[in-house]
């Protein structure tokens, strides 16, 4: 049992994941970024509230939010759940966390006294429940990560140094924003919303929790923003949406019929037998996947189809040559998309020429002045025969 605990501290956390720790504290600085810097601007330029009733707002609630981070303190240390005693509470509060933060901003025009009891109601409910019972749990998670101090700090560092980014995006892209989509109350409410949906998915929130947050977010809006909207609107407009994915679906059949047609007839074998001749060793199978990859993406124009069709022989290959799933998938990625900016008569050239068509500028021109595509392939190289730490 010793040799397990000296070993349990003795572990080292990858840069990836605090990268990510520290992604979940930037998305709740957009929230809250928002809040802290612009939610004033918003009362009293937007909304026509007195500042003092804001700042009275905000001065009973720093009353509150000292006592709640007590509660949620001593809540947190008595939870007992199989996702430990800090995670339940990002996965639980996220959501109403994001709703509440439109909520903000979806003032009444009526009276002082309701007003003030809206803003009393929304303000507390998002910054001294919904962002205490995120944000106390969130510090606390890095010492259940890992044991080792230093790990433990650096974890803290990452996410020190990175969550003022949060702060910096709302601070700096709210306002042109809220005056490219109508500079009112509305616009805010919408842009709000944009925030709230990028803070779930910072969150590490699952995917479909996040569509579907962001599905209510619209309906919100809609209902607050767009006189005359109904609940068959957003229906139809989802029905809008799926029958313009009818090329996806054409397009993914084609890609398994090929896919079938090429294991039957031995091509995947074929492509295997050329990658085992001339790629040895394990930097050899992750060239041989890189390799694979853009002969797909060159062949078929469409990262996506390329990414599908080379899946089944770069997991074979992942597997012969001890290549991490991750590290798999990345390389696929890529890939793709350096030879999808690069090929002539791909949708992202073909898009580009038609913006300088009037200019008579070929694909041939555009592509040396590419410099991120080219860049990017050498760090992805740089990638492969750097040596990973396991």
């Amino acid at each position: 049992m010793k040799g397990r605990d000296n070993k349990m501290e003795k572990k080292k956390l990858s840069v990836s994941t605090g990268l990510c720790y520290a992604g979940g504290d930037v998305g709740c600085n957009i929230v809250f970024g928002m809040i802290g810097t612009l939610l004033t601007l918003f009362y009293t330029d937007y909304v026509g509230i007195s500042a003092a009733t804001v700042g009275l707002v905000m001065l009973l609630s720093r009353c509150f939010d000292g006592f709640s981070d007590l509660v949620m303190g001593v809540i947190v240390e008595r939870t007992n759940s199989k996702w430990g005693k800090s995670r339940p509470w990002l996965l639980w509060m996220s959501i109403p966390f994001a709703l509440s933060a439109v909520l903000l901003f979806t003032v009444p025009r009526t009276t002082g006294m309701l007003q003030f009891l809206y803003l009393f109601v929304t303000y507390n409910f998002c910054t001294t429940i919904c962002y205490t019972a995120i944000n106390l749990p969130y510090g606390s998670l890095s010492t259940m990560m890992i044991r080792e101090s230093s790990e433990r700090d650096k974890l803290s560092v990452m996410r020190m140094g990175l969550s003022p980014l949060g702060r910096i995006i709302a601070a700096t892209c709210t306002l042109p924003l809220v005056k490219l989509v109508g500079n009112d109350q509305a616009a805010w409410i919408k842009v709000m919303s944009v925030w709230a949906v990028l803070a779930l998915a910072l969150l590490g929130l699952n995917v479909l929790l996040v569509l579907g947050c962001g599905i209510l977010l619209f309906t919100l809006v809609g209902f607050l923003t767009v006189p005359g909207f109904t609940v068959s609107l957003v229906f139809s407009s989802m029905g809008q949406g799926a029958s313009g994915m009818y090329e996806t679906i054409i397009v993914a059949v084609l890609v398994s019929a090929l896919g079938a047609l090429m294991k039957a007839y031995g091509g995947f074998d074929y492509i295997l037998y050329i990658i085992r001749k001339y790629f040895r060793g394990r930097n050899g199978g992750q060239l041989g996947i890189a390799v694979l990859s853009s002969a797909m993406d060159i062949a078929t124009a469409n990262n996506t189809v390329a990414i599908v069709m080379a899946a089944p022989i770069a997991r074979e290959i992942s597997q012969e040559y001890d290549i991490s799933p991750k590290k798999t998938a990345s390389l696929m990625d890529i890939f793709c998309c350096i030879w999808q900016g690069i090929i002539p008569y791909g949708a992202q050239m073909l898009i580009a020429l038609g913006l300088v068509a009037e200019y008579e500028i070929s694909a041939f021109d555009i592509i040396p002045n590419i410099q991120y595509v080219f860049l990017l392939l050498i760090c992805a190289l740089f990638s492969i025969f750097v040596k990973e730490k396991k």
